[in-house]
Order: structure tokens, then sequence, then C-alpha cells
């Protein structure tokens, strides 16, 4: 059986990506997914929290596995449309200064049919963080120029960049959609890509 689309929206926090996965699934008839799977959100800030940097990555790398799994079972009925994967756990923790030893290459993860850098101004994005309130993450996101090292990883990868400054993130999501229908979206293989 064909599975239905994966579509992957990276980029960092307060960009908007929750909310253009849910617009993108109601339109295609498929299902919002956000990663660390559920199973796995009951711990979370305590391992973000207290625990080292390679524990930290093996704790999101075995939720990417059982996110993978799931993903894999809800295309069966319909698409797919994931708030992070793969691409922002390399990225987070080589940004966070840990060598990644590029484990998920062969760990046979869901391979997505489309993924987009979803990006706003840094002012807007701020402020929406602001609003919302800063996880544990949001704030180590933030210090010691960790963002900034983020995205230029995330752009490294060649993702098509998607703005989300628009008051409507229709818009965005309709950016994105558009992407799907031409086929384009990820002009790399970040996933399987080498290590630097």
């Amino acid at each position: 059986m064909k599975a239905y689309p994966f579509i992957v929206l990276e980029g960092l926090s307060g960009v908007g990506k929750s909310t253009i996965a849910r617009l993108l699934a109601q339109r295609l008839g498929g299902c919002s997914y956000i990663t660390p799977p559920p199973s796995y959100r009951q711990n979370r800030e305590a391992i973000d929290a207290s625990m080292p940097l390679p524990a930290r990555y093996l704790y999101y790398l075995s939720g990417l596995v059982a996110a993978s799994a799931e993903i894999r079972a809800l295309r069966r009925s319909g698409p797919v449309v994931c708030d992070r994967f793969a691409l922002t756990t390399e990225c987070f923790h080589r940004a966070a200064g840990l060598v990644i030893p590029f484990c998920h290459v062969t760990l046979q993860l869901e391979r997505p049919t489309l993924q987009v850098l979803i990006a706003v101004p840094t002012e807007q994005r701020v402020t929406r963080l602001e609003e919302r309130g800063l996880s544990f993450n949001d704030r180590w996101e933030r210090a010691d120029g960790l963002e900034d090292r983020m995205l230029g990883d995330y752009r490294r990868h060649g993702l098509v960049e998607i703005s989300n400054a628009s008051p409507d993130p229709a818009d965005a999501a309709h950016a994105v959609l558009e992407l799907l229908r031409r086929g384009r979206g990820d002009r790399t293989r970040a996933c399987r890509r080498e290590a630097r």
C-alpha cells in the first residue's frame, strides 16, 4: 500500500510550526504530529533540565524511533504533518556543543516527503515566545547564541525556507501546499548526509 505524504516543518521555537501543521493537516485531511511523541513528553522537562547533553541526545534519538513508527502507521490512513523531526535533534545538539555521531542515519527513520524550514523575523518570534511563556528549551535556545547556530545549521541543509511573518499563518500553509504540489522542499538528502 502506498503511504500518504509525510511533511516536516523544521525551525526555531516560536515561528508557528504547530499552528501551520494544524492548518495543513486540516486542509489535507490528515493529522498533525509533534515530536517527541506523547509517550515521551511526561519526562521531557526533567530530562532537558537535569541530564547531561549526551544522555539528552539519546533520549531525543529514542523519541525519534518511537515517533517514526507511529508516523509510519498513521501514513497508512492519511497525510502526516510533523512539527520538527530528525533535523532538529541534530541541529540543536550540535549547536549546544555535542559532536553528533549521526546515529539517526542508520536508524531507518521515516523519510519525509517534504521538509521545509519555517522562519520569522527575530523580533516577531521573540514576542510570540514571551506571549506563550518560555519552556526550559526555549530559554536554553535563547542563551549564548544557540539560536543563531541552530538557524545557520538548518540553512546549511538546503531546505526551502518559508516565511510565517504574515498575520495569517494560512499564507505559510498555502506556500507549503504549493511546494508539495510541485514536488519540492528538501533539495538535499538532509537525513542521509555524512558527518562534517
